[in-house]
């Protein structure tokens, strides 16, 4: 019973892509403000396409399963819950984002 939960929860998550974290000279050299913005940017960016990817997988399935291509409910029912997931945490990063410039905007010099 429990290796098949665990099988479930590994194929869920993948296609999951991995976080990178930042290395030591984008968060110990304050000269290096430019490249923590790029690496910012480019790790953003990717996360929307990685958004992407599993909106279009969540999709897919779900549109095989409407049309009989496939009978595993239970993966599209997962594939479709990890999109919502993802964009939830899209949503959180961009609102976190949001309510930080609105308070270095506040803030007084």
């Amino acid at each position: 019973m429990h290796e098949g939960i665990h099988s479930l929860t590994n194929s869920a998550f993948s296609n999951a892509a991995p976080v990178r974290a930042p290395s030591p000279t984008e968060t110990n050299n304050p000269g290096a403000a430019g490249a923590v913005g790029s690496s910012f940017g480019q790790m953003m960016a990717q996360a929307l396409s990685d958004l992407n990817q599993v909106e279009l997988a969540a999709e897919q399935a779900t549109h095989d399963l409407a049309l009989g291509k496939t009978d595993d409910i239970l993966g599209a029912v997962m594939t479709s819950e990890q999109a919502n997931l993802a964009m939830g945490t899209v949503l959180k990063v961009r609102q976190d984002a949001l309510d930080a410039y609105e308070q270095v905007m506040r803030m007084s010099l």
